[in-house]
């Protein structure tokens, strides 16, 4: 736990703002179709984080406890809807893949690694993947970790261009980071902690978009540093030039329930999506690059919900979740957004176990989704939510309006810490003999026992 840290408290107007609204209803006439489902695993549990597209070809990734090495061991999983196959890289303890971006012929994977090397037994690093589409091999791999221990740091978002392949997630307990590596040689070029005080952070989610000044980064999460209740959701712009880092401005905002943000899509040059769980409902939201609100909806069921994912395909956003069902225990559900923000279609997905969608994907003319389930076939129903609309209020008291958003301006509370390579945190790059990768070919389909991966197509 940190010592001697300044709170810093954030004194808030008494303004009440209603902002740009959603239509309630789902336009007519366009639909999501199933048109595909399947499970794969081996009986010992097994999970799909996120999932992307390589043409026309869907990239899985997550962990399995079935096949690999031993403990949890990282995969990516490559399906071209004749044939899959899944591949697993990882060593005698534990691996964990959570998140993918494609850029041209790689995919970049990232996550937390046991690396059993000494004083870091039993805690947690970075790593980051590089994975050769074409070759199906791994042709880059790099941990890293702090210096001082025992702390863990994983890695739970990535965002992936030609020069340049940004990663955020957890740093050292209590923190989250930014750092920017190589998109060639997945060398570190520069770090960043995020510290916003005396609580804990946790990144999840990360886009960026480039301007005349360089790369626009946006980082969001959760945090519970003089919050509103619990942990709230944040979010900071961070400016890279290809040589500084330059923190242009961060918010807050939340509920008196935990809230966070889970994903991030830039909708356009100048507005980008995010989603995640505000006030235990799902919630979409809409911000400008400047740090302004436009406006948000929230999936409000009976029980609580959460968006875990976004895609954006230049037409529409496609969001994926999952909420508690009684008598089943979870239930994914999916959505199709169009261009204005009006929902277009939603439809859930579940058989009466666990089915939770971890991530979304979408092209012209198809919404992929993966996450994990125990049962085959599922049923896909319509989901019983309301789509609301969320209010933005600057202020200390509980209003009576719900769902609800307090916000604040924390820009002058978060701080980006520079590390130094030696000094505050360490770099393996690894060979693939080290973490040798197994391309299995004793996969169960379509039996899940004790969770399985399910990937699920919906044609629009």
């Amino acid at each position: 736990m940190k010592t001697n840290k300044k709170i810093v408290i954030i004194a808030t107007s008494l303004i009440l703002a209603t902002f740009l609204a959603f239509a309630t209803i789902i336009e007519q006439g366009v639909a999501m179709t199933l048109d595909s489902q399947m499970t794969f695993g081996g009986g010992a549990g097994d999970v799909a984080q996120a999932i992307a597209l390589w043409g026309t070809k869907q990239v899985i990734v997550g962990y399995t406890h079935s096949f690999g090495a031993g403990g949890l061991d990282a995969f990516i999983a490559v399906n071209d809807g004749t044939t899959l196959k899944m591949w697993t890289f990882g060593t005698p303890r534990d691996e964990l893949a959570y998140a993918v971006a494609i850029h041209g012929d790689y995919a970049y994977i990232v996550g937390a690694i046991d690396y059993a090397v000494p004083p870091n037994i039993n805690y947690f690093d970075i790593f980051v993947a590089k994975w050769d589409l074409m070759l199906e091999t791994l042709v880059g791999f790099t941990i890293i970790g702090r210096n001082e221990h025992p702390f863990a740091d994983a890695a739970f978002a990535v965002a992936a261009g030609a020069t340049y392949v940004f990663v955020t997630g957890r740093w050292a307990d209590d923190k989250s980071f930014l750092a920017i590596l190589d998109a060639g040689t997945l060398n570190v070029v520069n770090m960043r902690a995020l510290d916003l005080g005396s609580g804990n952070e946790f990144a999840y989610a990360i886009d960026f978009t480039t301007g005349i000044t360089g790369y626009y980064i946006i980082v969001g999460g959760a945090t519970n540093t003089a919050s509103f209740g619990d942990y709230d959701a944040f979010l900071a712009r961070i400016d890279w030039t290809g040589s500084t880092v330059d923190l242009q401005w961060a918010l807050r905002f939340g509920t008196n329930d935990p809230d966070g943000v889970t994903s991030i899509k830039f909708v356009s040059y100048e507005t980008f999506a995010v989603g995640g769980t505000l006030g235990g409902h799902g919630f979409i939201g809409y911000f400008t690059i400047d740090g302004g609100f436009l406006k948000a909806r929230a999936t409000v069921f009976s029980s609580t919900s959460i968006i875990t994912s976004l895609a954006w395909d230049d037409t529409h956003l496609a969001a994926a979740g999952f909420f508690e069902n009684p008598p089943n225990l979870d239930d994914a559900y999916i959505l199709l957004i169009d261009e204005n923000g009006l929902l277009v279609d939603a439809t859930g997905y579940g058989g009466g176990l666990i089915d939770r969608a971890h991530g979304v994907a979408l092209d012209s003319s198809n919404v992929h989704v993966a996450g994990i389930t125990y049962t085959f076939p599922n049923n896909v129903f319509a989901p019983p939510f309301t789509y609301e609309e969320v209010q933005v209020i600057l202020t200390s008291f509980s209003p009576t309006i719900t769902p609800y958003m307090f916000t604040a301006d924390i820009t002058g509370s978060l701080f980006l810490f520079e590390l130094t390579l030696g000094i505050d945190f360490n770099v393996n790059s690894l060979f693939i003999t080290v973490y040798p990768i197994h391309l299995i070919s004793t996969l169960t389909f379509n039996s899940p026992v004790n969770g399985d991966v399910f990937i699920v197509r919906f044609t629009t």
